[in-house]
């Protein structure tokens, strides 16, 4: 509790001082441009609850950017929980084992270690 006695002190001399004392709880708003950043972000905030960032999230794992080094099983394991009429239980681990041979085959073929977005994999792929 020494920080909070001292933080007494701190707000105390300000306000004998008639020093403005911010509300260190309240949001912090930069003046100039940075405030319509501010209010795009949050706009955007709450346009994406938790779950579409945890859906977003979990798609961005399959970025064939830089022969898929965003690809992380787990977080790609999680999407059929977004879509559980599209799954069965059978689905799910046959998933699981599918991946990894899919990206261990990505990763050793000559012709996706080119590949830069969604477009050119799907090219790759036919």
């Amino acid at each position: 509790m020494v920080g909070k006695t001292f933080l007494n002190k701190v707000i105390s001399f300000c306000k004998n001082h008639e020093i403005e004392v911010p509300d260190m709880n309240d949001y912090y708003f930069p003046h100039g441009r940075p405030r319509r950043f501010f209010k795009k972000l949050q706009e955007l905030n709450n346009r994406f609850d938790k779950v579409n960032m945890e859906l977003l999230i979990c798609m961005a794992s399959l970025n064939p950017v830089n022969s898929f080094a965003a690809f992380d099983k787990p977080k790609i394991l999680r999407l059929p929980e977004f879509y559980p009429n599209e799954f069965t239980k059978v689905d799910v681990m046959k998933l699981d084992f599918q991946l990894q041979m899919y990206i261990i085959d990505l990763r050793n073929n000559v012709i996706f270690q080119q590949v830069k977005d969604l477009s050119s994999l799907s090219a790759c792929a036919f």
